[in-house]
């Protein structure tokens, strides 16, 4: 919550700075420079280059996960005062945990901002940006390195169709309204379904649930098949 509250004196302050942020109107006319002498004015080289960069960034996270470094994230994660008894400054690392996140938010708003040619309060200083990321990890999963990109992924794809929903709903207190003017409202209700129907995340469901689930149907397949043919045999 602190770090929400913080994010939204952040957008006040780029909300009012008319001189230096724009104001309400935010920054236009963000230019995509030249890379190493290589035009990236069209879509399909940027979408090249930022997969590039998304590609190198999530390897390197994955090595730091798995180093000692990201050993000592997940213990805080787990368990600070068990941490915290070992004499490690869980304060310390909590500082760098979130300088890292930082690195990582920067660089994907360095990279959204030439994409759309502009920079605006509403866009990247709101508290809903920051709230994303929490929202993306619990419905992936905190506990699998694959579980936040997963969530991101279900983030975007639900956020998207149920924005382009133009069905029509008569409400008693309301009126006639349109479903995907209301999208936050629906999204937040298939948040908290998600998240209470896959406690663990989804990739996590996937993996306790679903997964054994399907070893048990094909193994079960191959011992029917494989009945016939011991029968045949005899």
């Amino acid at each position: 919550m602190l770090t929400l509250s913080f994010g939204m004196m952040i957008w006040a302050l780029v909300y009012s700075w008319d001189e230096v942020t724009g104001g309400d109107d935010g920054l236009t006319g963000v230019p995509r420079a030249p890379l190493l002498g290589i035009d990236m004015n069209g879509l399909e080289r940027y979408y090249y280059f930022v997969l590039i960069v998304c590609v190198v960034a999530i390897w390197l996270l994955y090595r730091l996960v798995h180093s000692p470094l990201g050993l000592t994230f997940r213990g805080i994660r787990d368990s600070e005062d068990r941490v915290a008894f070992t004499g490690i400054s869980v304060r310390k690392y909590r500082l760098i945990s979130f300088t890292i996140s930082g690195l990582y938010a920067g660089l994907a708003g360095a990279l959204a901002a030439p994409l759309f040619r502009s920079v605006t309060p509403g866009a990247y200083a709101h508290w809903t940006k920051s709230a994303e990321p929490v929202l993306a990890s619990l419905l992936g999963g905190i506990h699998t390195f694959a579980g936040p990109i997963v969530g991101a992924f279900v983030l975007e794809v639900v956020q998207d169709r149920i924005i382009g929903i133009s069905t029509t709903i008569n409400l008693p207190w309301r009126g006639e309204i349109v479903i995907g003017e209301y999208w936050s409202l629906v999204f937040g209700i298939i948040v908290v379904v998600l998240s209470m129907g896959f406690r663990g995340g989804v990739v996590s469901a996937v993996q306790d649930q679903l997964l054994p689930w399907l070893q048990r149907r094909l193994a079960g397949l191959t011992r029917s098949g494989d009945q016939p043919q011991q029968a045949s045999g005899r």
